[in-house]
């Protein structure tokens, strides 16, 4: 029974330091904030419209 108190014993085979999970949840957080900034870039894009359109915007006479 002492065996069980003594550092390592009892600890599960396999399982993941409490660092890992940090490590985890930020990727995870990482992931939900470029899905985001994807989504938004997405409709902004579409609210722009066509290549066309925005050649048509552009007084040919500027030097660009």
């Amino acid at each position: 029974s002492e065996q069980i108190f003594e550092s390592g014993k009892g600890k599960k085979k396999g399982a993941k330091p409490a660092t890992e999970e940090v490590d985890t949840q930020e990727l995870y957080a990482k992931i939900d904030q470029l899905q985001m900034e994807r989504d938004f870039l997405k409709k902004k894009l579409s609210q722009v419209g066509s290549v066309e359109v925005k050649r048509n915007c552009i007084d040919p006479r500027d030097k660009l």
